[in-house]
């Protein structure tokens, strides 16, 4: 008797995705694999806003992969029920979250004094500078960073397919696919978004879910939760595609901070002035000539009189040039009075752009992915290999908000963690970090797990 062995693809490969069939995939599970799935199935019907699970076990026990399947499997009755819903699984390496040493790093010692050389040697290099920034900002800095990358590489693959939906390919759609796939390593505007989906012809159906599948009720699964036949089937709308480009715009803004400097500041200024200007003057627009034969004429005038008068030559030639001065001087006198008042207002506005932000604005992205109809999973393996684990610990007790409550957290570690984490949950003993994890779970294989799962991968001919 020949016995063949069927082989299943790996979890979260295009082909584990794109089987409609889940008997195509062939994983051993156990009582752990059953209460996580469970929850992401919760978290997918929007019974849970956010979960922090911890898995534990032996090394090679197939911790990640018992994520991975728990993701496929759940997107698997998910599409059945042709639901616009979509898992998104974030992976994050856990040794890379925070900075390395349990101290910050000691200057070296200065070098013992040397003769100086015979041949001048060229100046050495400035030693480069070492990383300040805080383990909380960093740590967000991590999540952001492979949480945009993930959802653009899910948008970029959507907009190849929504470019050909319902058309043979052609160069058209397949350069412009490919200008958006690249445009997307950049920080398109929210225009430049909009345009693209305008292009797709999903400015309003979307990208991510198929317009011309519409939800329908299916029979549960005898492998789901019960909870799986009173689920909430979400339809997109005609606002899906706007949805989706608020979601875009703000993970590349988000992204840009983390990424680079990026200021923004708003300036208002306002002004108030008042000039007030009131005189009186007997000075015509011609001035200059009229003013002079004026004090001639009246001197004239005056010295006449006088001298018909029969007043002394002398006395009246005197008379008549003081009269003429009197005269002019009279008429060039100008009266005024000037009144100014000025008010100005000045106020600046300036947007905290810094990565102490992102730990109201994360809960918030994620918030908008799951309104689009994504539901991000994220995966923080290799957790016992943390070099400073009080210290993460402590981090993820600070951001409860952002790991337990306003996202789905997967923490993968070995079974020495495990142990330490129960040592620590004993009366007397119990850390914050111990609260944060709702459900711990432990990787274990009983026979009749065994015998399932060779019953799946061993045909007999």
């Amino acid at each position: 008797m020949a016995i063949q062995i069927r082989f299943s693809p790996e979890p979260l490969s295009k082909v584990s995705l794109q089987s409609r069939q889940q008997d195509d995939l062939h994983f051993a599970r156990c009582q752990a694999y059953d209460v996580l799935r469970h929850q992401i199935w919760r978290y997918v019907n929007d019974e849970l806003r956010g979960n922090s699970i911890l898995i534990s076990g032996h090394r090679g026990m197939g911790k990640t992969a018992q994520i991975a399947f728990a993701v496929v499997d759940v997107q698997h009755a998910v599409d059945i029920r042709d639901s616009h819903k979509r898992l998104l699984l974030v992976e994050l390496h856990g040794p890379a979250l925070i900075r390395g040493g349990d101290e910050p790093p000691r200057k070296a010692k200065p070098a013992p004094a040397r003769e100086p050389p015979l041949v001048p040697t060229a100046p050495a290099s400035p030693l480069p500078q070492i990383d300040e920034s805080s383990n909380e900002e960093r740590l967000l800095i991590q999540i952001v960073v492979a949480l945009h990358l993930t959802l653009i590489g899910e948008i970029a693959d959507r907009y190849w397919s929504a470019v050909h939906r319902g058309e043979k390919r052609t160069a058209v759609a397949t350069e412009l696919a490919a200008e958006f796939s690249r445009e997307l390593d950049d920080f398109p505007t929210p225009a430049r978004l909009r345009d693209y989906w305008k292009r797709a012809g999903s400015l309003e159906t979307g990208l991510l879910f198929d317009a011309d599948r519409r939800p329908a009720s299916a029979p549960s699964d005898p492998g789901e939760p019960q909870a799986a036949s009173q689920s909430v089937i979400r339809q997109s709308g005609p606002d899906q595609g706007f949805r989706e480009l608020l979601l875009l715009a703000s993970s590349v803004e988000i992204y840009r901070r983390v990424s680079g400097t990026f200021t923004h500041h708003e300036k208002d200024e306002q002004g108030e002035g008042e000039q007030r200007e009131s005189g009186v003057s007997s000075v015509a627009d011609l001035k200059n000539l009229a003013l002079p034969a004026v004090g001639v004429l009246t001197g004239g005038l005056v010295g006449g009189g006088a001298i018909a008068s029969n007043m002394n030559g002398l006395l009246a030639g005197v008379i008549g040039v003081v009269s003429g001065l009197v005269a002019t001087i009279g008429l060039r006198f100008v009266s005024r009075k000037t009144y100014d008042h000025t008010l100005t207002r000045s106020s600046r506005w300036e947007r905290d752009l810094t990565v102490k932000s992102l730990r109201r604005e994360l809960p918030r992205l994620v918030q908008r992915m799951t309104e689009a109809g994504i539901y991000p999973i994220f995966l923080v393996d290799e957790l016992d290999k943390v070099s400073r684990p009080r210290a993460f610990d402590e981090l993820v007790a600070q951001l409860k908000v952002v790991f337990a409550e306003r996202a789905f957290f997967c923490f993968a570690a070995d079974r020495d963690y495990y142990d330490k984490l129960l040592n620590w949950t004993r009366p007397g003993q119990y850390p914050k970090a111990a609260t944060i994890y709702r459900h711990r779970l432990f990787v274990v294989y009983l026979p009749e797990d065994l015998f399932d799962y060779l019953d799946t991968v061993l045909q007999y001919d």
